[in-house]
Order: structure tokens, then C-alpha cells, then sequence
């Protein structure tokens, strides 16, 4: 997801915003990390829940925001992205920026480790520098990203994630790398291999979220009945443990880009 924007956001203390939101966990889990910084284990656990609720924070707003479509086609509700409001563009900043930072820990801190039983660790790590920084990206937009280096970043970590195991966690890795690769601007997008590796994950592991984003790379790709065929699926699709907390939201955003392809009857 990427919005046009040329300014950078300055984010809020993150400790502000959860005691604001009332996110006792996640504000735990943040002191936690704070007290014991090259602990890598309470790292993840602190940068995964960061997560958590950023991503959250946007998957409810982008249903708002493709709810509220008058007669939309499927193209508008690919692009409710860039409707989103500033309010939480700053609230994901807040969050994400914080959860790169002890992501970044826990990359340095597993680094350390060679023991093959942190693998799945070092591949979480790497994930989570990925998915944070990917939403402090689309929170200030292509222009002011690009000038700050975070593609470059974005890259350097997903691509370590697939070298170290692209099927980890049900293939999270191939899932990432395909997504930002579909909805990536010129030159960092590249359609085709984002459909590639989603296809994988799909093969791999056929959750809600896999199906989804392939159904977008195919619609984007102009295979608009290949991307009906995979949305419909992510109707029946049961998710893992790491996607399951918004799966409901992923069938919901299927059926949206269904009912405005035709495929199912409008409300």
C-alpha cells in the first residue's frame, strides 16, 4: 500500500499512543523489551504485537473506507488505501516505527545465535522489520519513502527472510515479498514475479490472506477471472494462527471486490 505524499510524518511516542488506545498488552510487551533490549524473545514478542495492531488499525479502516464507496468497481476498492485519514497514517507510524526499531534488536540480537533451533525466530525477525517498515512506507508515501532509503531496507530484510526459509510460518516470507512487489510503485513493483511467488504461497499454504493478495496480483495483471476464482476461495479458506485474528476482515475485503466485480449481489 502506498499513498502519494512527499512528507515525512513524525511519530508520535509510541507509549503515548498505546496508553491512549488502552493497549495495556502491547504497552507491557514494549516496557518489557525496554528493560531487557537484547532479550530476542521478548523483542519478537513486542514487535509482533506492534504489529498486530497496526495492522488492525488499518484493515478496519480500509473496510470503512470500502464500505462507504458509492458504486465502486473493483479497481476503487483495491485503492481505498489512499483514502485513508491522516489519523491513521499517524497511528500506524507511531506503531511501526517503534516496531522496526525492536525488530532490528532482534535481528542483532539472533544474529548472535547459530544454533539451527532460531531459525523460525531469525525468519520472524526479519518479517517484522519488513512488515513495519512496509507500513512506515505507505504511511508517508512513495516520494518521501524512496528518498529516506526504506525500499532499500523493505528489500534487504524480506529478501533475508526467503534465504533463510520461504515456507516458514506458512509461508510469511513468500507471502510478503509477493504483496509488496504487487502494489509497489514503478520501479520497485514487478507484477509478474509478485504473482509468482504468491502462487507459491498459495500452493504452500492456502489461507484467506494468500488467496487475497493473489486475487489482487491477477486482477492488476488484467486476469480478472483467475482473481474472481481466488477471491472466491478466500471465502472458504481457513486461516493459520498468525492470520486468524483478521480473517474475518480478509473475507469481508473478498466479498467487497466480489460485489463489485458482479459476483455477488449488492446490499
Amino acid at each position: 500500500m502506498w499513498l502519494v505524499s512527499a512528507c515525512t510524518l513524525t511519530p508520535a511516542p509510541v507509549a503515548e499512543e498505546l496508553t491512549a488506545s488502552g493497549d495495556q498488552q502491547c504497552l507491557a510487551a514494549v516496557a518489557a523489551f525496554r528493560a531487557q533490549p537484547t532479550d530476542a524473545t521478548l523483542a519478537l514478542t513486542a514487535t509482533r504485537l506492534l504489529f498486530v495492531t497496526a495492522d488492525e488499525a488499518v484493515q478496519n479502516a480500509l473496510l470503512e473506507v470500502a464500505r462507504s464507496l458509492s458504486s465502486p468497481d473493483v479497481a476503487a476498492v483495491l485503492a481505498a488505501d489512499r483514502l485513508l485519514p491522516a489519523k491513521v497514517r499517524e497511528r500506524v507510524v507511531s506503531l511501526a516505527t517503534t516496531g522496526a526499531e525492536i525488530a532490528e534488536a532482534a535481528v542483532a540480537a539472533l544474529a548472535r545465535e547459530s544454533d539451527q533451533a532460531v531459525l523460525a525466530a531469525r525468519v520472524d525477525a526479519q518479517v517484522y522489520l519488513a512488515l513495519h517498515l512496509s507500513f512506515v512506507a505507505w504511511a508517508n508515501g512513495p516520494v518521501a519513502s524512496l528518498m529516506a532509503g526504506y525500499a532499500t531496507r523493505i528489500v534487504a530484510a524480506m529478501e533475508a527472510a526467503l534465504a533463510l526459509d520461504p515456507f516458514s510460518d506458512h509461508g510469511a516470507p513468500l507471502r510478503l515479498r509477493g504483496r509488496f512487489l504487487a502494489r509497489a510503485p514503478w520501479p520497485v513493483g514487478d507484477l509478474k514475479k509478485a504473482r509468482e511467488l504468491l502462487t507459491r504461497a498459495v500452493k504452500h499454504a492456502p489461507l484467506p490472506i494468500h488467496h487475497l493478495f493473489l486475487g489482487d496480483a491477477l486482477f492488476a495483471l488484467g486476469e480478472q477471472p483467475a482473481a474472481i476464482q481466488q477471491w472466491q476461495s478466500v471465502l472458504l479458506a481457513k486461516p493459520d494462527a498468525t492470520t486468524a485474528s483478521v480473517a474475518m476482515m480478509h473475507r469481508e475485503m473478498a466479498q467487497l471486490r466480489l460485489r463489485a466485480a458482479g459476483q455477488l449481489p449488492h446490499k
